[in-house]
């Protein structure tokens, strides 16, 4: 059952299902995009699966993360 809705900030999700045990993907969410909100709509289970396809994560942002973990975590 889903609980929350989606957006995606950078990169994109493919949205797809499994059918006759083929995947088919039925469509792909950029920046700004929503997915995830017809299960708060009607309360029914999910209907497709979300899976990153994309991601960027800046050098900055890599870095600054870095900076604030922990040594464990850094080691690892």
């Amino acid at each position: 059952m889903g609980n929350v809705a989606h957006v995606v900030q950078s990169g994109s999700v493919e949205i797809c299902k499994i059918e006759d045990g083929d995947k088919k993907i039925l469509g792909v969410i950029g920046r700004g995009g929503t997915f995830g909100e017809m299960a708060l709509i009607d309360s029914e289970p999910r209907m497709a699966s979300a899976t990153a396809i994309s991601l960027v994560i800046p050098h900055q942002v890599f870095q600054d993360k870095l900076a604030s973990a922990d040594s464990f975590i850094i080691a690892l």
